[in-house]
């Protein structure tokens, strides 16, 4: 699913749908989510009508052949973003571990309405959070927000 497409948002639209992503993850939807440009290049690059650079989808594959980059779609070995970074996710022993670029918040979306978070002070940022799973989250979503107000959102993970 496109959770975030820039052409949308540059045109004043409603290009950011995180809660339509999290509707469809609470509904057992197991689907990954993009983010993109839709640029159409009508402007220059250096005008503030451009409708690129302003969303893309980060991939970790092993290396940048076809093969590879194909296989990390369709595993979902990516995550959208406006521009911050998640550096790291994982889970061990049931802690959630997070890294990311300096940013404002960390959001862990799940299954019930309410969500993990760690929130920087203010004219702060963060790099990372830990959280404890308890086990009823039955899917898990990072969401993460720089000073900017851009975001970044990983794809939805069920705990099973």
């Amino acid at each position: 699913m496109e959770i975030y497409n820039y052409g949308c948002e540059h045109d004043g639209l409603y290009g950011y749908n995180p809660q339509t992503y999290d509707e469809m993850l609470r509904l057992d939807k197991k689907m990954y989510c993009v983010a993109t440009d839709d640029n159409h290049n009508r402007e220059p690059f250096d005008s503030p009508l451009c409708d690129s650079f302003g969303g893309f989808t980060m991939i970790k594959a092993d290396s940048l052949s076809y093969e590879n980059i194909i296989n990390s779609l369709l595993t979902g070995n990516f995550y959208s973003s406006m521009g911050p970074e998640i550096k790291e996710l994982y889970i061990e022993d049931d802690t959630l571990y997070i890294k990311t670029s300096p940013v404002e918040k960390i959001f862990v979306i799940t299954q019930g309405r309410d969500c993990y978070k760690k929130l920087a002070n203010k004219g702060e940022v963060i790099t990372e959070a830990t959280f404890k799973l308890n086990g009823n989250e039955k899917f898990i979503r990072v969401s993460i927000r720089d000073e900017k107000g851009l975001y970044a959102s990983s794809n939805g993970y069920f705990i099973n």
